[in-house]
């Protein structure tokens, strides 16, 4: 299979223009890229598997920050062949033959679909809900380059509790713990003791592979859980977040074992875990503080810190 270029402009993209496949895409395409720039070979193409023409691929504009975004579709007379997968695989190839070192990402609706399992087959993971000015509200991934260097879903055993991958087994149990309205207080989604809104909580926890239940010693319990997501290979960076505890908990050094725990095995990794949180959640805000993380920006309703390697080892070297 290759990809086909499109040229910049509809007259020079004759060889596209009687096939029908193409007759939703080529326009729509050549106009998206005379409004962001035509920067060959940060452009569209499209999927030719021999004869026939299967799909069609994107870069959706050269890169920004080190950061391209791809995107790609297969026709429906072609659809669960096996085309989706090597069109991901030929734009990632074709990124990093241009720029080695771009940090390639793509989005999907929020919900596991087929093209959620695609892309974790393609060594994408799973890096966060953002929001996109064209889509909405969608999840975005982010392509690693050394699948399985950091492990998002370690057993981590500390003296209090034990954290292990998350499994569907455990959604009765946590959504219980998430059904108490008084968790969500200080908390952007304070609607999420909902069912229907912890129901797709625990589908993107779930689906994206890196989510951990947090298991109490004493009682064996499920008691809360946690990730790690949005992987920068590049620059040594991870995120941990998405994290509640049974209130019962609180205030118990269990969630202080709980982060130095994960921020132990993180730091085996890479150089600068951060924390993405509600600007009015103060609890959690004061929690990282006492970690150590400092604030580095606020954008959107939310307030990041970080936490570099170096200031952890230093402040949690063990005693002489």
């Amino acid at each position: 299979m290759e990809l086909l270029p499109i040229a910049q402009t509809l007259a020079d993209s004759k060889q596209f223009l009687n096939e029908p496949l193409c007759a939703e895409t080529l326009e729509m395409t050549v106009n998206y890229f005379g409004t962001i720039g035509y920067d060959p070979p940060w452009i569209g193409y499209y999927a030719s598997d021999g004869s026939q023409l299967v799909g069609s691929a994107a870069f959706k504009g050269k890169p920004k920050n080190d950061t391209v975004e791809i995107a790609y579709g297969v026709f429906d007379p072609f659809r669960n062949k096996g085309y989706g997968a090597t069109i991901c695989r030929l734009l990632v190839e074709k990124a990093l033959r241009e720029k080695p070192n771009v940090r390639i990402t793509a989005r999907t609706l929020p919900q596991g679909n087929h093209s959620t399992r695609l892309l974790l087959k393609n060594n994408f993971q799973w890096a966060g809900t953002v929001n996109d000015p064209d889509d909405g509200v969608v999840w975005e991934w982010v392509y690693q380059r050394k699948p399985g260097s950091f492990n998002l879903q370690p057993v981590l055993k500390g003296e209090l509790l034990t954290l292990r991958p998350l499994e569907h087994s455990d959604a009765g149990a946590l959504y219980e713990i998430a059904a108490d309205p008084l968790m969500w207080e200080q908390h952007p989604e304070k609607d999420r003791y909902k069912p229907e809104v912890f129901a797709r909580f625990m589908e993107s926890a779930l689906h994206t592979q890196c989510a951990l239940a947090v298991i109490d010693n004493l009682s064996g319990r499920i008691i809360g859980c946690s990730r790690y997501y949005g992987l920068n290979e590049i620059k040594k960076e991870i995120v941990i977040g998405y994290t509640f505890l049974k209130r019962e908990f609180w205030g118990r050094h269990y969630n202080t074992e709980m982060k130095k725990r994960m921020l132990n095995h993180a730091f085996t990794s890479v150089e600068t875990v951060t924390f993405s949180i509600g600007e009015n959640n103060m609890r959690s805000r004061r929690a990282v503080e006492k970690l150590g993380a400092r604030l580095r920006e606020t954008t959107g309703g939310s307030v990041v810190y970080a936490l570099e390697k170096n200031d952890w080892q230093a402040k949690n070297e063990p005693a002489v």
